[in-house]
């Protein structure tokens, strides 16, 4: 492309480290959450954390819940893929002839190494070879894993040296396959999912975010800004976050204020309607209305039902986009309305504000 700069949309998981590509940089997710990761409070967190899973019942940890999400998707949203996937590793099985396995084995094995790819796109074909050495290692860890839940691991171990490294023609078409879907799988399970079931604190729950890993103490903050090269983009909102900056700082900032925020969650207990509706949705709701609230808005009840009319489909526990149960979102869209009502009405006396 000559001088013209490019810069690549693409979502960096952990310690992952964009791939040596003639480009500027990336669009920023990172940033996003670099920055709410290093005004998040530990122990302001740690409060809510233990408020949450009191209140909610909550037992999960982060990595819990997103294979869950992965593994309803791939089954359900991405089932054509999935069935795709297994019929190039049958290919792959028959044209290796190392192993006899049965479609249920390799169906098994294809499903296990999905659900636990870290990351969303591996380069197993890159012509860099750490890399690829780096993706490989990624590969055989999660294979470590997903044998952990099998009776027999030996389809799932060929799945994976076929994928990481087979020379045949379907073993390679195997393997273009397998790294594009996991960036599809990714995206739907965790972005558009699981962040609606894991909601301690919706500050975390964003693109490129980590909420398994919220906090980054000023001295980490400071390395990640060290490997920065000065070209790259510093991201805080785009079309694909789910909260605007205001919204995901306001979040940020009950993690300093667990008291307060505390306050308002009993409150909340109070509002019409809100013992008929499962803690877990009005944890989400009242974080949302303490995000989106404007003094003087005229807006409010009818955002917030509306808002939580989506999270209620794109968690997918009680209700989903395809076949929405109305009269299961009725009660907490009721909720929502009363709650923003009573929010402007006034905090109860002696609310911190």
């Amino acid at each position: 492309m000559g001088d013209l700069p490019i810069w690549v949309e693409k979502i960096l998981v952990g310690e992952e480290r964009l791939p040596t590509w003639p480009v500027e940089g990336t669009t920023g997710y990172e940033a996003c959450a670099a920055i709410a990761r290093v005004l998040t409070d530990p122990e302001g967190l740690r409060r809510i954390d233990a408020l949450w899973r009191e209140e909610t019942g909550e037992e999960r940890d982060w990595p819990e819940v997103l294979a869950e999400a992965k593994a309803q998707v791939i089954r359900q949203d991405l089932a054509a893929e999935l069935a795709q996937l297994k019929n190039l590793a049958l290919a792959a099985v028959q044209a290796s002839g190392e192993i006899e396995a049965g479609e249920e084995a390799i169906r098994e094995a294809v499903l296990a190494l999905l659900v636990e790819i870290p990351r969303y796109r591996t380069y197993l074909e890159s012509d860099d070879p750490e890399r690829r050495a780096e993706d490989a290692r990624l590969l055989d860890e999660a294979a470590d894993r997903a044998a952990e839940g099998l009776v027999s691991d030996m389809a799932l171990r060929f799945v994976a040296r076929a994928i990481r490294d087979g020379d045949t023609e379907e073993a390679r078409r195997l393997r273009t396959r397998f790294q594009q879907v996991t960036g599809a799988l990714m995206a739907k399970s965790q972005e558009d999912t699981a962040f609606y079931r894991f909601t301690r604190c919706l500050a975390h729950c964003e693109v490129g975010g980590e909420p398994g890993d919220p906090v980054w103490t000023p001295a980490r903050f400071g390395e990640w800004l060290s490997e920065r090269t000065g070209r790259d983009l510093t991201l805080t909102s785009s079309h694909d976050t789910k909260r605007a900056e205001d919204a995901r700082m306001r979040l940020v900032a009950m993690t300093h204020l667990p008291d307060a925020f505390a306050h308002v969650w009993q409150a909340s207990k109070a509002v019409d309607g809100a013992p008929k509706v499962d803690p877990r949705i009005r944890w989400y709701a009242v974080q949302s209305l303490l995000a989106l609230w404007e003094d003087g808005r005229q807006d409010l009840e009818d955002r917030l039902a509306g808002h939580l009319e989506k999270a209620l489909r794109e968690a997918r526990e009680v209700t989903n986009w395809t076949h929405p149960r109305e009269e299961a979102e009725a009660r907490p869209e009721d909720f929502a309305r009363a709650l923003a009502r009573e929010w402007g009405r006034g905090l109860p006396d002696g609310a911190p504000r």
